[in-house]
């Protein structure tokens, strides 16, 4: 045992020659850090997790996560198909659209809109194109709306553009896309 002790304080010492003084900084240096993680974050993040856990626990507990077998894989398919509105629909979800914007404020200029099909899927994309007037919180409120309003809906791009520096009204291209599942096709 002496012997071990010996060797480990000749290759220690020898060491500490090798690095010299930079390099007994540095270990000194990674040292410290060491232990500041240790006794410093450690603590930090179990608080950080607690908290994490409390605001799961205020809002509700979040749902499970359960791998699912093939019958509730499709059961999970046939769910997310009933969830998403039929093209047929899609006429009345532009007006109430429109409505939700003009309840914000906001004027719409004439929309451009695409439907495009994949015959391999049941699930339709309606491409919206809204080119509008408004200010950035009226527009941030109405995309916030829509949305909530309309799961199935995606915010593709948005743009911004102003006339002058001190103008609060903004020229804003809105590009959207509304997922529903085909009117041919039906739901799987």
């Amino acid at each position: 045992m002496d012997q071990l002790l010996i060797r480990a304080r000749w290759q220690v010492g020898r060491l500490a020659r090798q690095l010299g003084a930079f390099g007994g900084v540095g270990i000194a240096i990674l040292i410290v850090c060491l232990v500041a993680v240790v006794f410093g974050l450690a603590p930090q993040y179990r608080q950080i997790q607690a908290a994490a856990r409390d605001l799961s626990a205020q809002k509700g507990a979040a749902p499970s996560v359960a791998i699912a077998g093939p019958a509730a894989g499709e059961e999970q398919l046939a769910a997310f198909y009933a969830a998403l509105p039929n093209e047929r629909q899609s006429a009345a979800i532009v007006g109430s659209l429109v409505a939700i914007a003009r309840g914000q404020g906001i004027t719409l200029s004439e929309g451009d809109f695409k439907l495009s099909v994949d015959d391999a899927s049941t699930v339709v994309k309606y491409q919206i194109a809204f080119p509008a007037k408004a200010e950035y919180r009226q527009a941030r409120e109405f995309i916030r709306e829509a949305m909530r309003r309309y799961p199935s809906l995606a915010l593709e791009g948005i743009s911004f553009r102003r006339d002058n520096a001190d103008s609060l009204q903004l020229d804003c291209q809105l590009q959207l896309a509304l997922y529903m599942t085909s009117a041919s096709q039906g739901v799987r």
